[in-house]
């Protein structure tokens, strides 16, 4: 394993780490080591070194703390990495509070949180590896002060959740059977298609059924095709019945102005979904694109093994850019003849739902 290091260093010197806000004026930074962007404040003064090395100095007053990501180098399998960083733990003599795994970019993130005192104040670490089919992968480490690490944290992953890509294309899972990618995939040429693009206004069609819902705040309207019914309990939440489905779908609707970012809503709800299982075997993920009733649509869905049995589950969004409201919906089945049956109609609903502010 060896490192090209790109050191973030974040010489965070003041109160907290507050996480970013919609307000904040924020800069691009490009990796080209390891083929992905990100948008951190505009406040961050970045140093560039050589070697791809890069420095983050973030103004504050009263405290350090730090983050390091590197270019790793890493080819063996996921549960080896974990045990390398449960033994790095020991040699620094550092408590290891949790080890697990979440998703980013479609693919494992590993995460590993330690303690430790330095003199003689409560310090916390999170190390990560973005378990990716590069050569070079995202590694990153940062640390603070117990009482700053929450705020830390949270700034970082704000940071994350704005990553994409260099190429425009989602990187593979890691496997160390398979030859590694030795660079980044390099961005598409850029060019023009003839005529209009699928889903513009003058092909959009509005779903006939309208349910009167709210997103938290106001009253909206959730359109369906036929053939589903909607119904309401009395907190408010949300069901999909269809004569296809094992049982019904809870659908939230709601406002990017309360809920935040329709992808950081979904990557949770994918999250949740992915730490059900022991084993994935398969997972699809469309690129996001406008359907039939003109929402942006994404959906993840895999199939694979819990402890429990076989799985498979589908998490979907769509979101309106004209009045910043979304649906999602997270759907599971245990059976495979069952799956096969309900997921067309899944697509389905996919294809033609939508959220309005009036009828």
């Amino acid at each position: 394993m060896t490192h090209m290091c790109l050191a973030l260093a974040f010489a965070l010197s003041g109160a907290t780490a507050a996480p970013q806000n919609a307000d904040e004026p924020m800069q691009t930074f490009v990796s080209k080591e390891l083929g992905i962007e990100l948008q951190v404040p505009k406040a961050w003064k970045i140093s560039r070194r050589r070697n791809g090395e890069a420095e983050f100095a973030v103004p504050m007053q009263g405290a350090t703390a730090e983050v390091e990501v590197f270019p790793t180098d890493y080819r063996r399998e996921k549960d080896v990495w974990q045990t390398i960083q449960l033994r790095i733990a020991e040699q620094m003599r550092q408590k290891v509070e949790r080890q697990w795994s979440e998703e980013l970019l479609g693919v494992s993130l590993l995460l590993t949180r330690t303690s430790f005192e330095r003199k003689g104040v409560p310090y916390a670490t999170l190390t990560g590896l973005l378990y990716t089919s590069q050569r070079y992968k995202l590694h990153f480490r940062l640390s603070a002060s117990l009482d700053r690490f929450d705020d830390l944290e949270a700034t970082w992953r704000k940071s994350l959740e704005s990553i994409k890509t260099t190429s425009g294309r989602l990187p593979s899972e890691g496997d160390p059977n398979k030859p590694v990618e030795v660079a980044p995939p390099k961005p598409p040429k850029v060019f023009q298609l003839g005529g209009k693009p699928e889903g513009t206004a003058a092909s959009i069609v509005k779903a006939p059924v309208v349910v009167e819902t709210s997103d938290g705040e106001n009253q909206v309207f959730l359109r369906i095709p036929e053939g589903w019914t909607a119904t309401k309990d009395e907190t408010g939440k949300l069901t999909l019945s269809h004569r296809d489905l094992s049982r019904p779908l809870v659908v939230r609707v709601e406002s990017t102005s309360i809920a935040g970012p329709p992808p950081r809503i979904l990557m949770q709800a994918s999250a949740a979904s992915l730490s059900r299982y022991r084993e994935v075997k398969t997972r699809e993920e469309p690129n996001a694109r406008l359907n039939k009733a003109g929402s942006i649509v994404v959906f993840v869905r895999r199939s694979g093994s819990s402890a429990a049995g076989p799985l498979f589950t589908i998490d979907a969004m769509g979101a309106s850019q004209e009045n910043g409201r979304f649906w999602l919906f997270s759907h599971s089945n245990t059976d495979a003849a069952t799956d096969k049956r309900e997921e067309p109609v899944l697509l389905d609903l996919i294809e033609k739902m939508s959220v309005e502010t009036s009828r």
